[in-house]
């Protein structure tokens, strides 16, 4: 969903058997039906943030529909 300079981005399973193979797949049928599961944020100063609230950090990445990796 864009909003002005960035985005929503909204996910859920299709494939039950596809998404338990992958760990980020098995996180998100974790989730509740009609509840948020995760957020993520981008901003130029990580350890800043990190630190003051807190937080514990992960990476990740998945292929583009167009096969580029996004990161």
């Amino acid at each position: 969903v864009p909003l002005v300079d960035t985005y929503l981005e909204l996910i859920w399973i299709v494939d039950r058997d596809e998404a338990a193979g992958s760990e980020f797949g098995r996180w998100v049928a974790s989730g509740q039906a009609g509840q948020p599961l995760g957020w993520a944020v981008r901003t130029d100063e990580l350890d800043e943030v990190v630190k003051r609230l807190d937080l514990t950090v992960g990476s990740g990445a998945r292929p583009t529909a167009d096969g580029r990796m996004l990161h």
